[in-house]
This record gives C-alpha cells, structure tokens and sequence, in this order.
C-alpha cells in the first residue's frame, strides 16, 4: 500500500504479490525513497481516481523511465472523450497528459538513458491544461481545453488505461 497523506484515505494498493511494484530507500533521486514500477514483470498499484471528474487537478510525477515505448505512470480505463486520464510517455519522444480527445503532449529528446524529470500537470478549468517539466514555470505544451473529465473511474499507478500493455 501507498499510504495517502492527504487525509482523503486514497491510499494506492496492490493485493496481487507478482503485480507489487517495488519500495527502496535511498535510491538515484536525491537519497529518497522511490517506489519502482517494472513493464516486464507488469506492476502497478490500484487508486480510486473518481475523486478527479469534474474538478480542476495538478497531478505532480517524478520519474525516470528505463526504457522507452508506451510508458504511462498513471491512468484510468473509461474510453469516452474526457473520461480516461492518461499521464505518461507516448512514445520515445513524446509526453502526453490526455483526458480520452482533449490530449497535450510534450515533446522530448529522444531517449538515451534515465534521466529524472519532475513533470506537473494542470487542468485549470478557467484557462486550459498545462504541462511543466522540472518545475521551471514556462508551460512545454498548453491546450485551451477548460474541459474537465466528466466521469473518472478506479485508475492505477504506473501503467495507463488499464490495460496489460502500457506500463
């Protein structure tokens, strides 16, 4: 479990032993703990995201992805316009924070090995959805989109969609 800090209870779990994703101590990011998601062995944590429809969000990651393709760290798996939150890796050099056709992407240099990045996700619902990269206050990607999703459903932490084949 990835315990909630907040108050709200929206404590992250995972029950199946071979999906658990990993908790060390003292890892690459500034002797921090980390909790570490692995595509191959298919890990991922579950988390009730309904908390987000109809709302404004700013959604922080940290990461450093070890490979490259489909790496999505957060998502939900409703398929409607505005119903399915995608966070993540596109593809090797392209960053998205999507809502299922209301979609931002961000594009990156190709990847040549782990970089860590902290990325901050927006949707202001007065002025649109933006994406920062390492927090240095100038938007990589901007969309007027003020549409926030109008349902969310249970989501995961490191993979998107739900599905077996975008951690």
């Amino acid at each position: 479990q990835w315990t909630d800090k907040s108050g709200n209870n929206r404590n992250a779990t995972q029950t199946t032993q071979g999906n658990k994703p990993t908790a060390t101590t003292n890892a690459l990011v500034a002797n921090q703990g980390v909790v570490r998601f692995n595509a191959a062995s298919a890990t991922y944590l579950n988390e009730d995201l309904s908390f987000l429809a109809n709302s404004a969000y700013t959604i922080f990651a940290v990461e450093g992805r070890s490979a490259t393709g489909n790496l999505y760290f957060l998502g939900t798996g409703t398929g409607a316009t505005n119903q399915a939150l995608h966070v993540g890796y596109r593809n090797d050099t392209q960053y998205t924070l999507a809502q299922f056709g209301n979609d931002i992407n961000a594009t990156v240099p190709t990847y040549s090995g782990q970089q860590f990045r902290l990325w901050s996700n927006e949707l202001d619902t007065s002025s649109g959805h933006y994406v920062y990269l390492n927090g240095n206050g100038i938007p990589v990607a901007t969309s007027a989109d003020k549409n926030p999703m109008t349902a969310a459903t249970a989501g995961v932490v490191g993979r998107g969609y739900n599905a077996s084949n975008y951690f």
